[in-house]
């Protein structure tokens, strides 16, 4: 429930999210946004919200991964596939590389679990929950967890674009009503006004 809330009130989503990291086993996390055809001047990345004191790591993770936006496809039916870091790499592989070295250990992070929460052909966006050395590497349980919470996640993502997309058109219309010179009044069904354009409010 409180997942579903967070799409109609911002400030509850640093909260939720904490609690699914907690309720998975994990540390830290974020839901992370990626654009593929995102201009030279633009961040192809952006992160909805986070927890955990390093923001660009999860950034500068998924950005030394890029399989980690095309391993999982969230329009199989009934697939909620949670991915490690031993799914993108030989985990250790991954322990001699930059990342582990530069920011992963700094921090204790022995792993990171993801799910693909929606994806297009342009964009992907998805949840990382981070391990700890004390929690050690993702193992069954954490993956049976957020296979549990994904599916929630996922329709809370479609309903705030949609809800997006209902906004954007209404501010259109709007636009386009407030256009015009000769004043316009919306009325229902008793005559109460429910819309004027600016010159109708003139």
């Amino acid at each position: 429930g409180d997942i579903y809330d967070a799409v109609f009130d911002p400030e509850q989503r640093i909260d939720v999210l904490d609690r699914i990291a907690e309720f998975a086993g994990g540390h830290s996390g974020g839901l992370l946004s990626k654009h593929a055809l995102a201009r030279s001047t633009d961040k192809p990345e952006h992160l909805y919200c986070y927890i955990g004191n390093e923001a660009e790591s999860l950034l500068a993770y998924s950005d030394c991964y890029p399989k980690l936006g095309s391993i999982a496809d969230p329009l199989s039916a009934g697939v909620d596939q949670i991915v490690s870091t031993a799914d993108l790499a030989p985990y250790e592989e991954f322990r001699r590389g930059r990342f582990y070295r530069e920011r992963a250990r700094p921090h204790g992070w022995v792993d990171i679990a993801s799910a693909v929460i929606e994806k297009s052909a342009t964009s992907c966006t998805f949840l990382s929950v981070v391990r700890q050395e004390a929690s050690g590497l993702v193992d069954a349980e954490m993956r049976r967890r957020m296979t549990l919470v994904i599916p929630h996640v996922r329709r809370a993502v479609q309903i705030g674009k949609t809800i997006h997309d209902k906004e954007a058109e209404a501010i259109c219309f709007r636009d386009v009503l407030d256009g015009l010179s000769a004043g316009m009044m919306l009325v229902d069904a008793t005559g109460r006004i429910v819309h004027a354009n600016a010159a109708g409010n003139t």
